[in-house]
């Protein structure tokens, strides 16, 4: 996966190592400022399909039940392309018969590459067992 720079200001300076008075020093001789900004398109929930599902997971940690209920309840999209299907991880709070999906992590493929990045969606909502 690639990893994002945190948005912000950033200074870098250029250091040459010299030798004065027989002790090596460093000396700035360039310095330049550039401005991170995060204009990557981000996923959003466009829709609640339902707020029900039928196979309650195991446990709470039963990563592949969890995905499996969020993919049944929520849609979520990038640039309008349905990317549901690259659900890779649910943060969920609660019992297995009733739980609140805090969050659930897509993987977003770079386009013309290899890699991807992991975007991290708040959901924030209760589903119920049937």
């Amino acid at each position: 996966a690639i990893s994002k720079a945190p948005v912000g200001s950033y200074k870098v300076t250029l250091f040459e190592t010299r030798t004065v008075d027989g002790k090596d020093v460093e000396v700035a001789i360039r310095t330049t400022n550039f401005r991170v900004k995060d204009t990557q398109s981000k996923v959003s929930r466009d829709e609640i399909k339902t707020r029900y599902y039928e196979t309650a997971p195991g446990t709470m940690s039963d990563m592949t039940t969890l995905i499996s209920i969020a993919k049944s309840c929520f849609k979520f999209t990038l640039d309008g392309k349905d990317v549901t299907d690259k659900i890779v991880h649910v943060e969920a709070i609660g019992k297995v018969s009733e739980f609140n999906i805090k969050s659930v992590t897509i993987k977003v493929d770079v386009e013309g590459s290899a890699n991807h990045l992991e975007e991290k969606v708040n959901v924030g909502l209760t589903v119920t067992q049937k």
